[in-house]
């Protein structure tokens, strides 16, 4: 334990850096070490993360900082970082404890196409393991996707072309995304609340109709019915 005015800081470079729980490691990664004051702080400029699936990711200004232990023992941390790579990657990553995406809705990282890029932020105990009293670990996923989709049905939706934003919490997910739904041009916005959550889900699809989209969705209108219709579906809480 250095005291006092005591300060180290070094660069570093081609170092692999580890966070939390299965979550892959960030190699070949380059930046900056401080210690000071008893906290210590990893700054990572660039780094690729390899998956077991052969697929990668780029890991970007990402900031560890560790306190010192707390009264209990536990040394707690804090990560916060942009990743960027194919849909089927950033999948990937996100099924890994503790986030375990696919514990709160199943889904397979290869049938997820696009591209994103997003923020990961984590909240967790460096020696935690596998002690029961250890702090949960807690983390929010920020995502930006562009053309993505997924090549198996959502909800029983095939969606594609999806731009937008979604962002996860181990409470909820929340998704703000245009594209195609089912071949047709939509808007989504859902709150999808997650076991032993408290918030309320909410769906807000806004349909964009032509006259062709219209006649697959609602044929017989065209008798009484012409041009551009938006249609918008609202539902909250149960039904």
């Amino acid at each position: 334990r250095l005291e006092g005015d005591s300060r180290v800081s070094m660069s570093v470079e081609g170092v692999r850096f580890d966070l939390t729980g299965e979550l892959p490691p960030v190699r070949d990664g380059a930046g900056d070490i401080l210690y000071e004051d008893g906290i210590t702080t990893l700054s990572l400029d660039i780094g690729t993360i390899f998956l077991p699936s052969g697929r990668t990711a780029t890991a970007r200004n990402t900031i560890l900082t560790i306190q010192p232990p707390d009264e209990a023992g536990f040394v707690m941390a804090n990560a916060i970082g942009q990743i960027a790579g194919d849909a089927d990657a950033i999948g990937e990553i996100v099924r890994f404890r503790p986030i375990q995406a696919q514990n709160y809705y199943p889904f397979d990282p290869a049938d997820l196409v696009g591209t994103v890029e997003g923020q990961v932020n984590l909240n967790f105990a460096l020696n935690g393991g596998d002690n029961s009293d250890a702090p949960e670990p807690d983390w929010q996923v920020l995502l930006n996707v562009q053309q993505a989709g997924s090549e198996t049905p959502i909800e029983g939706r095939l969606l594609s072309d999806l731009d937008g934003t979604i962002d996860a919490t181990p409470q909820r997910a929340i998704i703000d995304v245009a594209g195609n739904m089912d071949g047709l041009d939509a808007s989504l916005a859902l709150t999808i609340p997650f076991p032993g959550s408290e918030i309320i889900a909410e769906q807000n699809v806004e349909l964009r109709l032509d006259d062709a989209s219209r006649r697959l969705l609602a044929p017989g209108l065209e008798i009484m019915l012409t041009g551009p219709t938006p249609v918008t579906v609202d539902r909250s809480k149960a039904g």
